[in-house]
């Protein structure tokens, strides 16, 4: 028969292997927590930069207060539907590389339409800020009228910084 000391040291090893076990599983939750954030913060400031990048791209039929509106909305729905659980996980190193894909061709209205349906389509949450869409008419044309927090110089001095 065992005597009480026993019993109890082996109910000591046993609820100490219990917590090793409780901790190193909360190690690896909190690693592949993290591990994921960092993927999806990678890319998301990858976003950011290619946003900023469209500000130097200016399309001529396009006034400096337009294209300041549509990179402060199309910045906007980004800060709203990019962070995590919002964009489709699957679909974002596909649209992080047809978005660079299209900052090498020519730069227009289209191209913001793209992002804001891309949005649209993989970050479904978005549907509802689709109002502010800045390429609709009537967004470009108050466009002038309203008060521009970033006019595009500070847009393509943001653009600049971020490619140093």
């Amino acid at each position: 028969m065992e005597t009480s000391a026993q019993v109890w040291r082996r109910w000591k090893r046993a609820l100490g292997a219990i917590a090793a076990l409780y901790v190193l599983v909360l190690v690896v939750v909190f690693g592949w927590y993290v591990h994921r954030q960092s993927v999806h913060m990678r890319w998301y400031r990858r976003i950011e930069y290619l946003i900023l990048s469209l500000a130097p791209k200016r399309p001529a039929n396009v006034t400096p207060q337009q294209w300041a509106q549509c990179l402060t909305h199309t910045w906007n729905l980004h800060v709203n539907f990019g962070p995590s659980g919002y964009f489709a996980e699957s679909e974002r190193e596909r649209f992080a590389a047809e978005f660079d894909d299209r900052l090498e061709g020519t730069v227009s209205l289209d191209t913001i339409d793209w992002v804001w349906d891309e949005f649209a389509r993989h970050a479904p949450g978005s549907r509802s800020y689709m109002r502010y869409r800045p390429t609709t008419t009537e967004m470009l044309e108050g466009a002038s009228e309203l008060p521009n927090e970033e006019p595009l110089d500070w847009w393509i001095e943001q653009f600049q910084q971020q490619s140093r």
